[in-house]
């Protein structure tokens, strides 16, 4: 049996991204993607071990083998072409303030008869406190979403993703008889 009998009316691509969405497609490139397996694929001989079982299960079984690989090329490729959808604010806080302190600790005594009061010791403490200073605050602000992620990416990236996940699927499901 040859791939494409075997997905003849069923979309592998759609059945997977129903189990998990696929991060690197909008819905409407299923179809294209479907196609394009069957296209360069489809005349592979399919591995015996899937012919008995539901196009569901295998999606499935792709979903688990395969998803956080097609996710981490994503994240690579983001890197790599310092892609991201984040967005940084920075901030400036310019400050000053100025205090002055003064302070009077005076001792006095009175005399005998004498209703009037004298200074007998003391001190006075006159200070001046001055704060400047400038402080930079940087706020980054990050979304994990693959899909836009993808979108960023330049066309020769995304394609090659695709490739890659296109190949993956040709290889777990068919034969290596011929490439």
């Amino acid at each position: 049996m040859k791939l494409r009998e075997y997905l003849d009316g069923v979309n592998i691509f759609a059945l997977m991204d129903a189990i998990n969405p696929l991060p690197f497609t909008p819905p409407l490139q299923l179809v294209n993607l479907d196609l394009r397996l069957k296209v360069i694929y489809g005349n592979k001989p399919l591995f015996s071990s899937f012919e008995g079982l539901d196009p569901e299960i295998v999606a499935n079984l792709l979903v688990l083998d395969f998803s956080e690989k097609w996710e981490k090329l994503i994240d690579v490729l983001a890197q790599a072409g310092n892609v991201n959808p984040r967005r940084e604010i920075t901030e400036t806080i310019t400050s000053g303030e100025t205090r002055t302190n003064t302070s009077n600790t005076l001792g006095k005594v009175s005399g005998f008869n004498s209703d009037e009061l004298l200074t007998n010791d003391g001190s006075e403490v006159e200070g001046l406190d001055v704060s400047d200073g400038e402080r930079i605050r940087t706020l980054t602000d990050s979304q994990i979403n693959l899909q836009l992620t993808f979108n960023m990416l330049n066309v020769i990236d995304q394609n090659s993703i695709l490739q890659t996940v296109m190949a993956d699927v040709s290889k777990y499901l068919t034969l290596s008889i011929y490439k």
